[in-house]
């Protein structure tokens, strides 16, 4: 166990180690999986799974730059929003010609990265470590370079950013080129009625 909390949220008591799951098990299902996403009557597309108590909800527009939000529902009643994540980003070079090469380099890899996700910060992929002079790469293969960076919180409240570097063959650090970059927020839905915690153990 991660977090041994309980939140309740109105009339719900949601377990925040199975909330965290949930979402890892949606973030696996869905983009970084590589299966075709639905696509929906107003351009966006979207990934949906459930696991255990909880609906998990990927919506997505733009590319190859794009804005997103990730839902969780309870499953049961009135399918109340619990959890959520806004994000926005994509490459960093737009022109057409560019964006398709950067593309095909950057999508497999990201999906790769995403893979890697915990239930420790289960936001994007895998957390780097860094200091405020220094971020270390948290996931590479080859030439690419994946960073993850969370600012600040935790499940119930975040904010960070993400970024794909591609380094020089002589990995020299100051000669990488960023291809990707993202940023994210997000945590608990809190009704009018107010959140109280309390821990699942003594």
């Amino acid at each position: 166990m991660v977090y041994n909390t309980i939140v309740t949220l109105g009339d719900l008591e949601i377990n925040l180690d199975e909330l965290a799951e949930a979402i890892v098990q949606g973030k696996k299902r869905g983009f970084a999986s590589g299966n075709a996403p639905i696509k929906l009557p107003d351009g966006s597309e979207a990934f949906y799974s459930s696991f255990g108590n909880f609906d998990y909800y990927d919506q997505w527009r733009g590319s190859p730059q794009f804005q997103g939000i990730t839902t969780v529902r309870w499953q049961k009643s009135t399918g109340q929003a619990i959890w959520q994540m806004v994000y926005s980003g994509g490459l960093t070079v737009l022109n057409k010609k560019t964006a398709e090469v950067d593309g095909k380099i950057v999508t497999p890899f990201l999906r790769e990265a995403l893979m890697r996700v915990s239930v420790h910060f289960p936001f994007r992929g895998p957390n780097s470590r860094y200091t405020p002079e220094f971020t270390a790469p948290s996931y590479e293969e080859g030439n690419l370079q994946y960073f993850n960076r969370v600012h600040g919180g935790d499940l119930k409240r975040f904010i960070g950013e993400e970024w794909i570097n591609f380094k020089t063959r002589d990995n020299n650090v100051n000669d990488s080129r960023a291809l990707f970059s993202l940023y994210y927020s997000g945590g608990l839905v809190v009704p009018k009625e107010g959140m109280k915690i309390r821990a699942t153990y003594k």
